[in-house]
């Protein structure tokens, strides 16, 4: 029924869904379109939900170069673990495991033996990670389906094609703005801005379906200002794994460092 009604506003709202100009997201007259959209495409990413996956992750910075492979598990309300190995003279060898949700982390490196907590924040995601994003940015690439944040908006626009939808959402000089098929209702890219520059932009490629939803076969991240570049490339997904565990276990002896910020 929600598919119809968004195909029907479509048909029947052609002046706004064309234009592309600012309204106040408030505003419910105006903003029934897009707040559509919004509800389809959230709605579907929330099925990609208590995952489990394995894929090879490429990292490429100004000064660090790697691929691993990564084994994934995802509860979208309760947070990430990853377990990630590395290719040492022809063999494979576990490097660290990373539990992680909106609130806090626990990683452990066991090379060093050695495991680190602390908030979770861009600057650790950062640290840890070698590439600048935000945790919601680790839950969209990882379940391989971004949900549309409208936590901090000013105003929208939309620009209407034939095949797809750009949604433009506005917070003071920064705005997010998502490329989205009309065919599915899955975000395919988005991109972030300061002041008309980006700084940040995510794509989805090769949609795949998987029992009762889709996922991303490709995922790439860049952050252009700083070199930074992340490819995902899920080659086992699962979705709607029971008895997901995202514990990371560690040697009672191994070092503990706390960070605080």
């Amino acid at each position: 029924m929600r598919l119809i009604l968004i195909l029907i506003s479509m048909i029947f709202i052609p002046i706004f869904a064309k234009a592309d100009y600012k309204k106040n997201y408030q505003d419910d007259t105006t903003n029934t379109y897009i707040k559509n959209i919004i509800r389809e495409v959230n709605s579907r990413a929330a099925l990609n939900d208590s995952i489990q996956s394995d894929n090879i992750v490429k990292i490429n910075t100004n000064s660090f170069n790697e691929t691993a492979s990564f084994r994934i598990k995802l509860l979208r309300n309760k947070g990430i673990f990853l377990l990630a190995k590395y290719n040492f003279f022809l063999s494979e060898r576990e490097v660290f495991r990373l539990n992680i949700n909106n609130q806090d982390f626990v990683y452990y490196n066991l090379i060093d033996d050695k495991v680190i907590k602390g908030p979770t924040n861009s600057n650790n995601i950062s640290a840890i990670g070698r590439i600048d994003c935000s945790y919601n940015d680790l839950l969209n690439a990882f379940s391989g389906a971004a949900f549309i944040d409208t936590s901090f908006i000013d105003s929208v626009s939309v620009v209407d094609s034939s095949a797809n939808v750009t949604l433009k959402l506005f917070s003071g000089n920064s705005r997010t703005e998502y490329g989205i098929s009309k065919n599915n209702f899955y975000v395919l890219s988005y991109s972030r801005y300061n002041n008309d520059v980006e700084y940040y932009r995510v794509h989805f490629k090769n949609l795949r379906k998987n029992r009762f939803c889709y996922y991303a076969g490709v995922v790439d991240i860049r952050v252009p200002k700083k070199s930074q570049f992340l490819k995902i490339i899920n080659e086992d997904f699962l979705s709607g794994v029971k008895n997901i565990n995202l514990e990371v276990v560690y040697p009672s002896d191994a070092k503990i460092i706390k960070w605080k910020n």
